[in-house]
Protein backbone atom coordinates (compact mmCIF):
# COMPACT_ATOMS: atom_id res chain seq x y z
CA UNK A 1 0.00 0.00 0.00
CA UNK A 2 2.75 2.38 0.76
CA UNK A 3 4.05 1.11 -3.09
CA UNK A 4 0.54 2.20 -4.49
CA UNK A 5 0.56 5.53 -2.32
CA UNK A 6 3.29 6.48 -3.71
CA UNK A 7 2.59 5.58 -7.62
CA UNK A 8 -0.59 7.79 -7.31
CA UNK A 9 1.33 10.48 -5.56
CA UNK A 10 3.84 10.50 -8.33
CA UNK A 11 1.06 11.03 -11.06
CA UNK A 12 -0.96 13.30 -8.96
CA UNK A 13 -3.74 11.17 -8.48
CA UNK A 14 -5.00 12.46 -4.95
CA UNK A 15 -8.05 10.66 -4.95
CA UNK A 16 -6.40 6.93 -5.45
CA UNK A 17 -2.99 7.96 -3.49
CA UNK A 18 -6.44 9.07 -0.60
CA UNK A 19 -7.65 5.26 -1.30
CA UNK A 20 -4.50 3.66 -0.42
CA UNK A 21 -3.77 5.36 2.69
CA UNK A 22 -7.35 4.81 3.72
CA UNK A 23 -6.91 1.06 3.36
CA UNK A 24 -3.64 1.11 5.03
CA UNK A 25 -4.99 2.42 7.92
CA UNK A 26 -7.55 -0.12 8.55
CA UNK A 27 -5.04 -2.65 8.25
CA UNK A 28 -3.10 -0.65 10.58
CA UNK A 29 -5.90 -0.39 13.03
CA UNK A 30 -6.97 -4.32 13.09
CA UNK A 31 -3.01 -4.48 13.58
CA UNK A 32 -3.61 -2.37 17.02
CA UNK A 33 -2.09 0.73 16.60
CA UNK A 34 -5.68 2.80 16.77
CA UNK A 35 -3.86 6.08 16.97
CA UNK A 36 -1.76 5.56 13.90
CA UNK A 37 -5.06 4.48 12.21
CA UNK A 38 -6.82 7.40 13.48
CA UNK A 39 -4.00 9.87 11.59
CA UNK A 40 -4.03 7.70 8.20
CA UNK A 41 -7.67 7.47 7.65
CA UNK A 42 -7.93 11.58 8.13
CA UNK A 43 -5.24 12.03 6.04
CA UNK A 44 -6.65 9.84 3.51
CA UNK A 45 -9.87 11.35 3.82
CA UNK A 46 -8.75 14.77 2.97
CA UNK A 47 -7.17 13.55 -0.26
CA UNK A 48 -10.28 11.31 -1.62
CA UNK A 49 -13.03 13.23 -3.64
CA UNK A 50 -16.37 12.39 -1.95
CA UNK A 51 -18.75 12.58 -4.82
CA UNK A 52 -16.45 10.21 -6.87
CA UNK A 53 -16.78 7.52 -4.43
CA UNK A 54 -19.20 8.02 -1.42
CA UNK A 55 -19.44 4.25 0.35
CA UNK A 56 -15.10 4.83 0.41
CA UNK A 57 -16.08 8.31 2.78
CA UNK A 58 -18.03 6.33 5.01
CA UNK A 59 -15.55 3.49 4.93
CA UNK A 60 -13.39 5.35 6.29
CA UNK A 61 -15.37 7.44 8.66
CA UNK A 62 -16.91 4.12 10.22
CA UNK A 63 -13.35 3.04 11.14
CA UNK A 64 -11.88 5.97 12.03
CA UNK A 65 -14.93 6.73 14.48
CA UNK A 66 -14.84 2.63 15.62
CA UNK A 67 -10.56 3.42 16.29
CA UNK A 68 -11.69 7.10 18.52
CA UNK A 69 -14.27 5.17 20.45
CA UNK A 70 -11.50 2.10 20.68
CA UNK A 71 -8.98 4.84 22.21
CA UNK A 72 -11.43 6.59 24.54
CA UNK A 73 -12.04 9.34 22.18
CA UNK A 74 -16.18 9.45 22.63
CA UNK A 75 -16.39 12.96 22.03
CA UNK A 76 -14.38 12.94 18.46
CA UNK A 77 -15.82 9.83 17.39
CA UNK A 78 -19.57 10.76 17.38
CA UNK A 79 -18.59 14.65 16.12
CA UNK A 80 -17.25 12.74 13.06
CA UNK A 81 -20.03 10.99 12.48
CA UNK A 82 -22.46 13.73 12.71
CA UNK A 83 -20.37 15.16 10.25
CA UNK A 84 -21.15 12.66 7.84
CA UNK A 85 -24.74 11.36 8.49
CA UNK A 86 -24.80 8.54 6.79
CA UNK A 87 -28.29 6.92 4.67
CA UNK A 88 -28.16 3.59 3.50
CA UNK A 89 -27.80 4.67 -0.23
CA UNK A 90 -24.59 6.77 0.74
CA UNK A 91 -22.77 3.97 2.58
CA UNK A 92 -23.57 0.95 -0.05
CA UNK A 93 -26.44 -0.86 1.70
CA UNK A 94 -28.49 -1.27 4.47
CA UNK A 95 -25.88 -3.41 6.46
CA UNK A 96 -23.29 -0.81 5.93
CA UNK A 97 -25.77 1.29 7.40
CA UNK A 98 -25.93 -0.80 10.32
CA UNK A 99 -22.55 -1.14 11.04
CA UNK A 100 -22.63 2.81 11.65
CA UNK A 101 -25.21 2.59 13.50
CA UNK A 102 -23.72 -0.58 15.93
CA UNK A 103 -20.61 2.00 16.49
CA UNK A 104 -22.51 5.74 16.98
CA UNK A 105 -24.59 3.71 19.36
CA UNK A 106 -21.35 1.85 21.35
CA UNK A 107 -20.12 5.94 21.45
CA UNK A 108 -23.53 7.01 22.75
CA UNK A 109 -23.29 4.27 25.76
CA UNK A 110 -19.76 4.94 26.76
CA UNK A 111 -20.90 8.92 27.04
CA UNK A 112 -23.34 7.90 29.26
CA UNK A 113 -26.87 7.65 26.89
CA UNK A 114 -27.78 4.40 27.41
CA UNK A 115 -31.33 4.81 26.34
CA UNK A 116 -30.85 5.98 23.32
CA UNK A 117 -27.85 3.03 22.76
CA UNK A 118 -30.64 0.81 23.84
CA UNK A 119 -33.05 2.00 21.44
CA UNK A 120 -30.02 1.45 18.32
CA UNK A 121 -28.49 -1.44 19.32
CA UNK A 122 -32.41 -3.17 19.74
CA UNK A 123 -32.94 -1.56 16.07
CA UNK A 124 -29.02 -2.95 14.55
CA UNK A 125 -29.49 -6.40 16.25
CA UNK A 126 -33.32 -6.53 14.64
CA UNK A 127 -31.54 -5.36 10.99
CA UNK A 128 -29.06 -7.93 11.13
CA UNK A 129 -31.31 -10.61 12.01
CA UNK A 130 -33.38 -9.62 9.22
CA UNK A 131 -30.31 -9.59 6.91
CA UNK A 132 -29.70 -13.02 7.95
CA UNK A 133 -26.21 -11.97 9.83
CA UNK A 134 -27.13 -14.02 13.25
CA UNK A 135 -23.72 -13.68 14.46
CA UNK A 136 -23.69 -9.52 14.54
CA UNK A 137 -26.37 -9.10 15.24
CA UNK A 138 -25.27 -11.78 18.38
CA UNK A 139 -22.25 -9.58 18.95
CA UNK A 140 -24.51 -6.26 19.06
CA UNK A 141 -26.72 -8.07 21.79
CA UNK A 142 -23.57 -8.21 24.19
CA UNK A 143 -23.52 -4.68 23.57
CA UNK A 144 -27.11 -4.46 24.99
CA UNK A 145 -26.45 -6.89 27.94
CA UNK A 146 -23.90 -4.62 28.79
CA UNK A 147 -26.14 -1.38 28.55
CA UNK A 148 -28.71 -3.41 30.49
CA UNK A 149 -26.53 -3.85 33.66
CA UNK A 150 -25.25 -0.94 33.97
CA UNK A 151 -29.01 -0.33 33.95
CA UNK A 152 -29.45 -2.17 36.37
CA UNK A 153 -31.45 -4.54 34.55
CA UNK A 154 -30.12 -7.55 35.27
CA UNK A 155 -33.18 -10.11 34.12
CA UNK A 156 -33.25 -9.12 31.19
CA UNK A 157 -29.24 -9.08 30.55
CA UNK A 158 -29.57 -12.83 31.81
CA UNK A 159 -32.44 -13.99 29.70
CA UNK A 160 -30.26 -12.12 26.36
CA UNK A 161 -26.88 -13.90 27.58
CA UNK A 162 -29.04 -17.50 27.76
CA UNK A 163 -29.91 -16.30 23.83
CA UNK A 164 -26.93 -15.36 22.21
CA UNK A 165 -25.25 -18.57 23.98
CA UNK A 166 -27.47 -20.65 21.98
CA UNK A 167 -26.52 -18.65 18.55
CA UNK A 168 -23.04 -19.30 19.56
CA UNK A 169 -23.25 -22.94 20.31
CA UNK A 170 -25.13 -23.81 17.11
CA UNK A 171 -22.64 -21.32 15.38
CA UNK A 172 -19.91 -23.13 16.98
CA UNK A 173 -18.20 -20.06 18.70
CA UNK A 174 -16.87 -20.79 21.44
CA UNK A 175 -14.36 -17.80 22.16
CA UNK A 176 -17.43 -15.40 22.23
CA UNK A 177 -19.39 -17.44 24.43
CA UNK A 178 -17.07 -17.49 27.32
CA UNK A 179 -16.68 -13.77 26.65
CA UNK A 180 -20.66 -13.32 27.15
CA UNK A 181 -20.65 -15.92 29.97
CA UNK A 182 -18.18 -13.44 31.79
CA UNK A 183 -20.84 -10.47 31.09
CA UNK A 184 -23.15 -13.04 32.92
CA UNK A 185 -20.66 -13.41 35.74
CA UNK A 186 -21.15 -10.13 36.03
CA UNK A 187 -24.69 -9.17 35.95
CA UNK A 188 -25.15 -11.97 38.42
CA UNK A 189 -22.59 -10.50 41.21
CA UNK A 190 -23.95 -7.05 40.55
CA UNK A 191 -27.15 -8.59 41.30
CA UNK A 192 -26.17 -10.34 44.24
CA UNK A 193 -24.23 -7.43 45.87
CA UNK A 194 -27.63 -5.78 45.70
CA UNK A 195 -29.55 -8.21 47.25
CA UNK A 196 -26.32 -8.39 49.53
CA UNK A 197 -26.61 -4.87 50.75
CA UNK A 198 -30.28 -4.70 51.24
CA UNK A 199 -30.38 -7.92 53.43
CA UNK A 200 -27.56 -7.34 55.30
CA UNK A 201 -25.57 -11.09 54.11
CA UNK A 202 -23.92 -12.58 50.97
CA UNK A 203 -25.61 -13.99 48.16
CA UNK A 204 -24.40 -15.42 45.31
CA UNK A 205 -25.91 -17.08 42.33
CA UNK A 206 -24.13 -20.24 40.68
CA UNK A 207 -26.00 -20.13 37.29
CA UNK A 208 -23.28 -19.25 35.19
CA UNK A 209 -21.74 -22.49 36.22
CA UNK A 210 -24.26 -24.22 35.16
CA UNK A 211 -24.03 -22.48 31.78
CA UNK A 212 -20.27 -22.94 31.42
CA UNK A 213 -21.14 -26.54 31.36
CA UNK A 214 -23.93 -26.40 28.79
CA UNK A 215 -21.40 -24.34 26.30
CA UNK A 216 -18.06 -27.40 27.19
CA UNK A 217 -20.56 -29.77 26.44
Amino acid sequence: LDKVYAIYQGRGDRHLAGRALISKGIYVGYGGAAEEAIRLLQEGLSLIDAERDPVLVYSAVHNQAAFLQGCGRLREARALLWKYPATAESVGGRVNLLKIQWVTAVIDAGLGDLERAEQTLLEVKRGFEEAGLYYKAALVSLEIVTVWIRLGRHEEARNLVVEVLGVFKVLRISREALGSLLLLDRAFEEQAATAAKRRGGENRMDGVMILAQGVTD
